[in-house]
């Protein structure tokens, strides 16, 4: 048994909410009345957008851990841990390592836009399988060529 702290009632544990300490029924309420009355709303929301303009560097490092979690994860699932430039075998920093589409009508996206918009690795495999793996000083040098 657990109290809420909205309607002081003692209620079973599964009636709450894991990181909550008030009841499923008081948030169920709380959201009604957030959601229809829109002054309440506006206040909220601006109370949001003071908190996220006050935390933004934090936001954003937890964004890139996160993302770098995600990478390194499909890193792994798509076993591309071992990768190398085709042209020159540069692989100290798989930063400075790109993908380049060896026929550009092939290309249905590319690899970071397909990682950023989280889609399968399926379909992330089926587009690198029409790629070469370059450094970016080779990429940036068969770009340059006329």
């Amino acid at each position: 048994m657990k109290k809420c702290k909205k309607c002081h009632l003692f209620k079973q544990i599964e009636d709450f909410y894991k990181t909550r300490a008030i009841c499923k029924a008081c948030v169920l309420e709380d959201y009604k009345r957030w959601a229809k009355n829109p002054i309440v709303r506006a206040k909220l929301n601006e109370k949001q957008r003071n908190w996220r303009r006050e935390n933004l560097e934090h936001i954003r490092e937890y964004e890139r851990r996160r993302s770098r979690k995600r990478i390194n994860k499909l890193l792994e699932t798509l076993n591309l841990k071992n990768l190398a430039c085709s042209f020159c075998g540069y692989s100290k920093c798989k930063s400075a390592l790109e993908f380049h589409h060896k026929n550009l009508k092939d290309k249905d996206f590319g690899i970071g836009e397909a990682i950023s918009r989280r889609m399968s690795a399926e379909e992330i495999i089926r587009e690198i399988e029409k790629c070469v793996v370059l450094c970016s000083n080779c990429h940036r040098e068969l770009h340059a060529k006329p």
